[in-house]
């Protein structure tokens, strides 16, 4: 008999592939799986981290975690993204101790030129505790004279408030304590006008069709059109 189960119950040796005891009739399903956990010499048992405690502001940023991974990100929340182009994929990873500013590999501001080019695959700022200083840059960016990659020009205060509000929540709470209300009334005030110009479309696509049926209309009653 390879590998036989004891049964809980009586004691008795039982076939590997029975789910039951052949003598009293217990469950061997539970058996077999503790006993093949017990078997393995090869696992690796580590302690479970969990979720990070760490302070946000819920309006504009959202804490992902993989219990699986035991991996946990703090993202920009969906009613920031939603509205913003050029920083949907920026997240402070917190397994690496790293916040990443995806996409952007070049930065003009100041008459000077900042570009970004890494030996593995990110091409992008990665910012920690020991180049804290261009992170500083990036907040106090020039904005009269700022290019950035995948914002449009107008928006570059975007990126600098985003910079700012992961600056004071993971790095430093002492420093842009406003960040995050200015991010916040920025995204509103986005919204506004996005919606204002969606109104304003909206009208200006109903008057037009207005118009186009009023000139139908004018033409039947003058015959104009052929039936």
């Amino acid at each position: 008999m390879n590998n036989p189960i004891i049964c809980p119950n009586c004691g008795a040796p039982n076939e590997s592939t029975s789910t039951s005891c052949q003598f009293c009739g217990a469950s061997l399903t539970e058996v077999e799986i503790n006993q093949e956990e017990e078997s393995e010499d090869n696992v690796l048992v580590e302690r479970v981290k969990g979720k990070p405690q760490i302070k946000f502001d819920k309006r504009i940023f959202k804490l992902e975690y993989d219990e699986i991974e035991d991996e946990a990100k703090l993202c920009l929340s969906d009613s920031i993204t939603s509205t913003t182009v050029g920083c949907e994929h920026f997240k402070y990873d917190f397994t690496d101790g790293c916040l990443i500013l995806s996409a952007v590999r070049t930065i003009i501001s100041g008459g000077k030129k900042y570009n970004f080019e890494y030996a593995n695959t990110w091409s992008c700022p990665l910012i920690k505790k020991d180049n804290l200083g261009l992170l500083e840059k990036f907040c106090n960016l020039n904005l009269k004279n700022c290019r950035i990659d995948g914002f449009l020009e107008g928006e570059e205060i975007l990126f600098v408030l985003v910079c700012r509000a992961y600056y004071n929540t993971i790095f430093d709470h002492s420093k842009y304590t406003d960040a995050a209300d200015q991010l916040f009334h920025y995204i509103e005030e986005k919204k506004q006008l996005e919606n204002k110009h969606l109104e304003d479309f909206k009208k200006k696509c109903k008057k037009e069709d207005r118009l186009f049926f009023l000139g139908l209309i004018l033409k039947l009653i003058r015959g104009d059109l052929s039936r």
